[in-house]
């Protein structure tokens, strides 16, 4: 009778683990689910970033990448890049009160997300994302606070104080699917690209550990998409160091919503 009884529990556990097993394989092997719409909403999304790095090669992409972004990515010409360079400074200027050009104070430039960082988008409503995420090709233009006694603000926020180090942005998410758009006989000449852009709602201010080229703060963005009209994001940028300091963890969390009431 003991003999049965433990025949049939190795029998049990054996069955257990298979379904496990199985259960397991299924979901890796799984067609992906489409991302949800929530009510009142036109589309909802979701960016992460958990990319790392040896801390002694992080830092800002090259400035060339910074390029390759806006001709290559975004496929703009010369006179494309300066339109959308010219309103980056023109809204600058009108919601912040920041010559971004000319005040000695500020530094105005070009930039991409480093690739480092393993941004990518895992939820958008209506797509089948595998779960490995599609690529977030995120860059545009950056006006930084360098003058060390801060700046106070005009514009929209005309009074304000921000210290140093407090930046701005105007750029673009280029998420490039697993889909084709274009194919070249068998082969796929051109993946779907899912495109929109974003500007500071408000002024960026750093926080957080010090890490010499990178930076902890909030993520604060107005949006635009031809697709979806007006929405808003908000989330994080909160990298750590591991591996006893010598390895960067990127940390990033993005949600973007687009809505009749402007993405709220």
């Amino acid at each position: 009778m003991k003999k049965f009884t433990r025949t049939k529990i190795i029998l049990g556990i054996a069955a257990l683990a298979f379904n496990i097993n199985a259960a397991q394989a299924d979901s890796i092997n799984a067609e992906p689910k489409k991302g949800i719409l929530p009510d009142n909403f036109k589309s909802m999304m979701l960016f992460m970033a958990n990319g790392s790095i040896p801390l002694s090669e992080a830092g800002p992409e090259p400035e060339e990448v910074a390029w390759d972004f806006q001709y290559n990515i975004m496929h703009r010409t010369d006179a494309e890049v300066e339109e959308v360079r010219q309103k980056a400074l023109a809204f600058f200027k009108e919601q912040f009160g920041i010559d971004a050009e000319n005040d000695p104070g500020i530094w105005f430039h070009p930039y991409r997300v480093e690739r480092a960082s393993h941004y990518r988008a895992y939820v958008i409503s209506g797509e089948k994302i595998p779960s490995s995420g599609w690529e977030v090709r995120d860059g545009g233009w950056e006006a930084r606070v360098i003058d060390p006694n801060g700046k106070v603000l005009g514009g929209h926020l005309a009074g304000h104080f921000v210290p140093p180090g407090t930046f701005f942005v105007d750029g673009n998410y280029n998420i490039l699917t697993d889909q084709c758009e274009k194919n070249h006989g068998k082969h796929c000449e051109k993946k779907r690209e899912i495109t929109m852009s974003y500007r500071s709602k408000e002024p960026m201010i750093p926080a957080g550990p010090n890490i010499p080229g990178i930076i902890t703060f909030p993520i604060m963005c107005e949006l635009g998409s031809e697709t979806f009209g007006i929405g808003v994001s908000g989330g994080f940028s909160q990298p750590t160091l591991t591996d006893e300091g010598q390895t960067l963890q990127y940390n990033v969390r993005n949600v973007l919503t687009f809505s009749d009431k402007n993405g709220n």
